[in-house]
């Protein structure tokens, strides 16, 4: 529980730092970003426990250690998820950035 609130609160401030530095609501960025963390993370624990439920391996799954790897493997494809999400807006808005400032300077001559 430490470590999801250690993520968010590190995902919370660089989508905050990104949506600062390229003039964004950061508040909708901070919200979307961790919204998309926990459905990652928590929809894929469903999908396997579906997928554990359906194929009869439920006894694998009461296992303490079975839980602990899913667990951490599903937060680090999370955390992968929130990444790709930070480094698209990143580069969409950087993209952006620069056409704008063409535009401007096309404006001037």
């Amino acid at each position: 529980m430490l470590l999801i609130l250690i993520g968010v609160f590190i995902v919370g401030s660089r989508f905050s730092r990104l949506s600062f530095d390229y003039d964004k609501d950061k508040k909708k960025y901070i919200f979307l970003s961790i919204l998309l963390f926990f459905g990652v993370t928590y929809g894929l624990q469903f999908l396997l426990g579906m997928i554990f439920a359906l194929t009869g391996n439920v006894a694998m799954v009461s296992e303490m250690a079975t839980l602990l790897v899913i667990g951490f493997v599903t937060l680090l494809i999370g955390s992968i998820a929130v990444w790709l999400y930070y480094r698209f807006l990143e580069k969409k808005w950087k993209n952006e950035t620069i056409d704008a400032k063409e535009n401007d300077s096309l404006l001037d001559r």
